[in-house]
């Protein structure tokens, strides 16, 4: 902590991680997400056309363990899901999305969100979850890109984060003290509501909704559509 006040840069503990590390990293997150994932499943916004059982195909930009897709395509009987991650965190959460008994509705597939292409109107919803806080502006703003031409007409890209507050705001302790964590650990940090539509509307992309969780003061999702 003493060297990130100083010098301003992170650990990025990702690249370092052992396979025992990813491991424990994977469960952390199962059991940090498990409450969140079923408030997303009931309140996700989503097309009209998957409410009513269309079939659909969703990206999960680093979703691991799935459990955010999972609470989905259980709501959405048409939805099947793509979980795009990095290998050594496919290799230790293939066990735990297993356990949800998903089949290929849930699947896994190994990238990285940088650097790999999404293709163009291939997906109905775009899903990025607590993975913004680790990516500078301007590598969220390529992600941003690339979802944008991935997404078909009428699909949403949904950020999933912590909102770090307004400068001048009223303190607000989970927004704040995530935002300090992951400034430490990646050298990123937390955004605020402004700035992540602002990555979305640059991108050809409309500002749709802003869904605050109930079940976890301080975190929301940011909802953009494609027109």
């Amino acid at each position: 902590l003493g060297t990130y006040l100083e010098t301003g840069q992170g650990i990025h503990y990702h690249d370092t991680l052992s396979t025992e590390q990813w491991r424990y990293y994977q469960e952390g997150m199962v059991a940090a997400t498990s409450t969140e994932a079923r408030e997303f499943g009931r309140r996700c916004p989503v097309p009209k056309s998957l409410r009513s059982g269309a079939p659909g195909t969703m990206l999960d930009i680093g979703g691991s363990h799935g459990q955010h897709s999972v609470a989905l395509c259980k709501k959405l009987p048409g939805l099947t899901s793509i979980l795009l991650d990095l290998p050594p965190a496919i290799e230790q959460a293939a066990p735990l999305l297993a356990r949800q008994g998903m089949g290929d509705r849930v699947r896994h597939r190994p990238g990285n969100a940088l650097t790999d292409d999404f293709g163009d109107n291939q997906y109905d919803i775009m899903l990025l979850s607590s993975l913004a806080h680790h990516f500078t502006p301007e590598q969220n703003q390529l992600v941003t890109n690339k979802v944008a031409r991935a997404l078909r007409p009428g699909g949403v890209f949904i950020v999933n984060e912590f909102i770090r507050p307004d400068v001048g705001a009223e303190p607000e302790l989970v927004g704040s003290s995530t935002n300090l964590f992951y400034g430490m650990t990646s050298t990123a940090g937390n955004y605020s509501v402004a700035e992540i539509q602002a990555w979305q509307q640059r991108a050809g992309l409309k500002t749709h909704k802003i869904v605050s969780y109930r079940t976890l003061p301080g975190r929301a999702m940011v909802v953009a559509k494609k027109a």
